[in-house]
């Protein structure tokens, strides 16, 4: 009910790497791919189901990737206060998705081809700095 619907054809850019973000988005219909400015060839392709844009959206960082529309695509846009407004109400999102994004960065990581980069983030250490960037209180047990 928070997230906002929208309609890209196929090709067209989504997300840019190294734009600024503050929003994630969900595949409803279609496919999206997802490459990097630096590298050759696809990092992933995602359909129906599957989210991209969390790293922005968590953590106010530029986007880290770039991502297109592989064939016409619905998705679903979820802002910063609409995320905020989830975390409220379920607060194991940010642990969920902070999860995610560690994998993800992890395999950004591998796939760049610019060189060894700083080391991957731990998860723990991640999930606390969303809920950082959220101006939330996360339980003892998480920080």
């Amino acid at each position: 009910r928070v997230a906002r619907p929208g309609l890209y054809a196929a090709g067209e850019l989504v997300v840019r790497e190294g734009d600024a973000g503050a929003s994630m988005f969900i595949v409803v219909r279609g496919e999206v791919v997802v490459t990097l400015t630096a590298a050759a060839g696809e990092v992933a392709r995602l359909g129906p189901g599957a989210f991209f844009g969390e790293m922005s959206l968590l953590t106010g960082e530029p986007r880290t990737a770039n991502v297109a529309a592989r064939s016409d695509c619905d998705l679903l846009e979820i802002t910063v206060d609409d995320m905020r407004r989830l975390v409220f109400a379920d607060p194991s999102i940010v642990e969920r998705v902070g999860m995610a994004v560690a994998t993800r960065r992890e395999a950004l990581e591998r796939h760049r081809a610019t060189g060894a980069g700083p080391a991957p983030e731990p998860p723990q250490s991640f999930v606390a700095r969303a809920w950082r960037f959220f101006r939330l209180s996360a339980p003892a047990a998480e920080l």
